[in-house]
């Protein structure tokens, strides 16, 4: 069954064609851009829940969002604003954020990510065990689900202290 999905960004470039996200999203990040595509996927990704809501279907959606999107100050109130526009429950929204951009802007990162949780969206730490977090820092960063990097899982069936991690 069914638990949830998790948006993916993809660019239909007129002369590249489809373009995986490694392929642009450094480019905007240089830019400065990420806020605004942050905003924008986070946009349609509610519209999208609120069609899936109307049609009886409506499963959780994760969503990712970059350092510097989590550093400006109205983050929360964005997203607050966008489940409302949409009608969606916050419970059906989970902002994904990586170990790495939460730990490049912990103090930012903190508030805005309680403030999320305050509102009942969830909370994912992506990419956990590859960044140089501490428990202190991990406790501040209020995260709801902690997704281990895949250099574990994908060993786990190999390494028995993979598994171990994985399992922790």
């Amino acid at each position: 069954a069914w638990t949830g999905a998790e948006a993916l960004l993809r660019w239909r470039h007129p002369r590249r064609g489809l373009l995986a996200p490694g392929e642009f999203l450094p480019l905007a990040e240089r830019a400065g851009l990420m806020p605004d595509v942050d905003a924008w996927v986070l946009d349609a990704s509610c519209r999208f829940l609120a069609g899936e809501i109307a049609a009886a279907r409506a499963l959780p959606l994760s969503v990712n969002v970059a350092a510097p999107t989590l550093e400006c100050d109205g983050f929360a109130d964005a997203v607050e604003a966008a489940l409302a526009r949409h009608g969606v429950p916050p419970g059906l929204l989970r902002i994904e954020v990586t170990e790495a951009a939460a730990l490049a802007a912990v103090q930012p990162a903190a508030s805005a990510l309680a403030r999320l949780r305050a509102l009942g969206v969830t909370v994912s730490l992506d990419d956990f065990g590859i960044g140089h977090s501490t428990l202190l820092q991990l406790r501040d960063l209020h995260a709801d689900c902690l997704k281990v990097d895949r250099a574990f899982s994908a060993g786990m069936a190999q390494d028995g202290r993979d598994a171990a991690i994985v399992a922790a």
